[in-house]
Protein backbone atom coordinates (compact mmCIF):
# COMPACT_ATOMS: atom_id res chain seq x y z
CA UNK A 1 0.00 0.00 0.00
CA UNK A 2 1.50 3.42 -0.94
CA UNK A 3 2.35 6.18 1.47
CA UNK A 4 0.20 9.24 0.82
CA UNK A 5 1.73 12.65 1.43
CA UNK A 6 -1.80 14.16 1.53
CA UNK A 7 -2.95 12.02 4.43
CA UNK A 8 0.47 11.39 5.98
CA UNK A 9 -0.30 7.70 6.15
CA UNK A 10 -0.60 4.64 3.97
CA UNK A 11 -3.91 4.77 2.09
CA UNK A 12 -5.85 3.60 -0.92
CA UNK A 13 -7.64 6.90 -1.47
CA UNK A 14 -4.93 8.59 -3.51
CA UNK A 15 -4.41 6.64 -6.75
CA UNK A 16 -2.18 9.37 -8.20
CA UNK A 17 0.23 8.98 -5.32
CA UNK A 18 0.35 5.23 -5.91
CA UNK A 19 1.02 5.74 -9.61
CA UNK A 20 3.81 8.20 -8.92
CA UNK A 21 5.40 5.86 -6.40
CA UNK A 22 5.56 3.19 -9.10
CA UNK A 23 7.12 5.75 -11.43
CA UNK A 24 9.73 6.75 -8.83
CA UNK A 25 10.54 3.10 -8.19
CA UNK A 26 11.03 2.60 -11.93
CA UNK A 27 13.35 5.59 -12.14
CA UNK A 28 15.42 4.26 -9.25
CA UNK A 29 15.66 0.77 -10.79
CA UNK A 30 16.33 1.91 -14.36
CA UNK A 31 20.13 1.84 -14.16
CA UNK A 32 20.60 -1.44 -12.28
CA UNK A 33 17.46 -3.50 -12.93
CA UNK A 34 15.82 -2.66 -16.30
CA UNK A 35 13.34 -5.54 -15.99
CA UNK A 36 12.24 -4.31 -12.55
CA UNK A 37 12.00 -0.76 -13.89
CA UNK A 38 9.83 -1.97 -16.76
CA UNK A 39 7.52 -3.69 -14.28
CA UNK A 40 7.29 -0.56 -12.11
CA UNK A 41 6.51 1.65 -15.13
CA UNK A 42 3.87 -0.84 -16.29
CA UNK A 43 2.25 -0.62 -12.85
CA UNK A 44 2.40 3.16 -13.05
CA UNK A 45 0.73 3.08 -16.48
CA UNK A 46 -1.96 0.70 -15.20
CA UNK A 47 -2.64 2.91 -12.16
CA UNK A 48 -3.03 6.03 -14.32
CA UNK A 49 -5.22 4.16 -16.79
CA UNK A 50 -7.45 2.92 -13.96
CA UNK A 51 -8.25 6.47 -12.89
CA UNK A 52 -8.78 7.77 -16.42
CA UNK A 53 -5.56 9.75 -16.89
CA UNK A 54 -4.32 8.81 -20.38
CA UNK A 55 -1.51 11.36 -20.67
CA UNK A 56 0.54 10.25 -17.64
CA UNK A 57 -0.30 6.65 -18.60
CA UNK A 58 1.23 7.21 -22.05
CA UNK A 59 4.32 8.80 -20.50
CA UNK A 60 4.68 5.77 -18.22
CA UNK A 61 4.35 3.50 -21.27
CA UNK A 62 7.19 5.44 -22.92
CA UNK A 63 9.37 4.95 -19.84
CA UNK A 64 8.50 1.24 -19.75
CA UNK A 65 9.58 0.94 -23.38
CA UNK A 66 12.89 2.66 -22.67
CA UNK A 67 13.54 0.33 -19.74
CA UNK A 68 12.70 -2.62 -22.01
CA UNK A 69 15.21 -1.35 -24.60
CA UNK A 70 18.04 -2.26 -22.25
CA UNK A 71 16.80 -5.87 -22.10
CA UNK A 72 15.11 -6.52 -25.44
CA UNK A 73 15.27 -3.75 -28.07
CA UNK A 74 12.84 -5.49 -30.45
CA UNK A 75 10.03 -5.51 -27.89
CA UNK A 76 10.90 -1.95 -26.90
CA UNK A 77 10.23 -0.78 -30.46
CA UNK A 78 6.67 -2.10 -30.30
CA UNK A 79 6.04 -0.56 -26.88
CA UNK A 80 7.49 2.78 -27.90
CA UNK A 81 5.44 2.84 -31.11
CA UNK A 82 2.29 2.22 -29.06
CA UNK A 83 3.22 5.03 -26.68
CA UNK A 84 3.80 7.36 -29.64
CA UNK A 85 0.37 6.50 -31.03
CA UNK A 86 -1.28 7.13 -27.66
CA UNK A 87 0.45 10.49 -27.37
CA UNK A 88 -0.53 11.40 -30.93
CA UNK A 89 -4.16 10.57 -30.16
CA UNK A 90 -3.98 12.93 -27.18
CA UNK A 91 -2.48 15.72 -29.30
CA UNK A 92 0.80 15.69 -27.39
CA UNK A 93 2.89 16.36 -30.48
CA UNK A 94 6.19 17.18 -28.78
CA UNK A 95 5.99 14.02 -26.68
CA UNK A 96 5.07 12.01 -29.77
CA UNK A 97 8.05 13.50 -31.63
CA UNK A 98 10.35 12.51 -28.80
CA UNK A 99 9.06 8.93 -28.99
CA UNK A 100 9.57 8.87 -32.75
CA UNK A 101 13.15 10.15 -32.35
CA UNK A 102 13.80 7.41 -29.82
CA UNK A 103 12.33 4.86 -32.23
CA UNK A 104 14.76 6.03 -34.91
CA UNK A 105 17.60 5.79 -32.37
CA UNK A 106 16.60 2.16 -31.82
CA UNK A 107 16.92 1.62 -35.57
CA UNK A 108 13.22 1.63 -36.37
CA UNK A 109 12.31 3.69 -39.42
CA UNK A 110 8.61 4.27 -39.88
CA UNK A 111 6.55 6.23 -42.33
CA UNK A 112 5.40 9.61 -41.19
CA UNK A 113 1.89 8.97 -39.89
CA UNK A 114 0.79 12.43 -40.92
CA UNK A 115 2.52 12.43 -44.29
CA UNK A 116 0.64 12.51 -47.53
CA UNK A 117 0.27 9.48 -49.65
CA UNK A 118 1.41 10.49 -53.10
CA UNK A 119 -0.84 10.25 -56.10
CA UNK A 120 1.98 9.20 -58.41
CA UNK A 121 0.82 9.43 -62.03
CA UNK A 122 -2.83 9.82 -60.99
CA UNK A 123 -4.41 13.22 -60.64
CA UNK A 124 -5.09 14.50 -57.15
CA UNK A 125 -8.62 15.75 -56.41
CA UNK A 126 -7.40 19.35 -56.82
CA UNK A 127 -5.72 18.46 -60.12
CA UNK A 128 -8.98 16.92 -61.33
CA UNK A 129 -10.70 20.25 -60.65
CA UNK A 130 -7.96 22.04 -62.58
CA UNK A 131 -8.29 19.55 -65.47
CA UNK A 132 -12.04 20.14 -65.68
CA UNK A 133 -11.60 23.92 -65.72
CA UNK A 134 -8.82 23.69 -68.31
CA UNK A 135 -11.03 21.54 -70.53
CA UNK A 136 -13.65 24.28 -70.36
CA UNK A 137 -11.04 26.81 -71.57
CA UNK A 138 -10.17 28.56 -68.30
CA UNK A 139 -6.97 30.64 -68.11
CA UNK A 140 -4.55 30.48 -65.19
CA UNK A 141 -6.08 33.68 -63.83
CA UNK A 142 -9.57 32.17 -64.10
CA UNK A 143 -8.36 29.00 -62.35
CA UNK A 144 -6.82 31.01 -59.53
CA UNK A 145 -10.03 32.95 -58.97
CA UNK A 146 -12.32 29.90 -59.22
CA UNK A 147 -10.24 27.75 -56.84
CA UNK A 148 -9.13 30.56 -54.48
CA UNK A 149 -5.46 30.03 -55.32
CA UNK A 150 -2.60 32.35 -56.09
CA UNK A 151 -1.79 32.64 -59.81
CA UNK A 152 1.56 30.96 -59.17
CA UNK A 153 -0.10 27.96 -57.47
CA UNK A 154 -2.62 27.72 -60.30
CA UNK A 155 0.28 27.71 -62.77
CA UNK A 156 1.92 24.88 -60.84
CA UNK A 157 -1.29 22.82 -60.89
CA UNK A 158 -1.74 23.40 -64.63
CA UNK A 159 1.82 22.24 -65.34
CA UNK A 160 1.33 19.15 -63.19
CA UNK A 161 -1.97 18.22 -64.85
CA UNK A 162 -0.59 18.64 -68.36
CA UNK A 163 2.54 16.64 -67.50
CA UNK A 164 0.56 13.77 -65.91
CA UNK A 165 -1.89 13.62 -68.80
CA UNK A 166 0.79 13.99 -71.45
CA UNK A 167 -1.14 16.62 -73.35
CA UNK A 168 -1.28 20.35 -73.94
CA UNK A 169 -3.83 22.97 -73.00
CA UNK A 170 -5.21 22.90 -76.55
CA UNK A 171 -5.31 19.10 -76.58
CA UNK A 172 -7.20 19.07 -73.31
CA UNK A 173 -9.73 21.56 -74.70
CA UNK A 174 -10.22 19.24 -77.72
CA UNK A 175 -11.05 16.37 -75.37
CA UNK A 176 -7.78 14.38 -75.57
CA UNK A 177 -7.97 13.47 -71.88
CA UNK A 178 -8.92 9.80 -71.45
CA UNK A 179 -9.47 10.27 -67.70
CA UNK A 180 -12.15 12.96 -67.92
CA UNK A 181 -15.59 11.89 -66.80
Amino acid sequence: MPFCSCCNKYCRDCPGAAAEQHCCRGLLLAADDPAGAREAFDRCRDAWTAVGRPYPAALAAERAALAQAAVEPGAAVLLLAEAAEELAALGATSDESRCRRRLRALGHESANPRGRSGYGARLSPREEQVRDLLADGASNKDLAAALFLSPRTAEHHVASVLRKLGTTRAGLARGEDPGRR
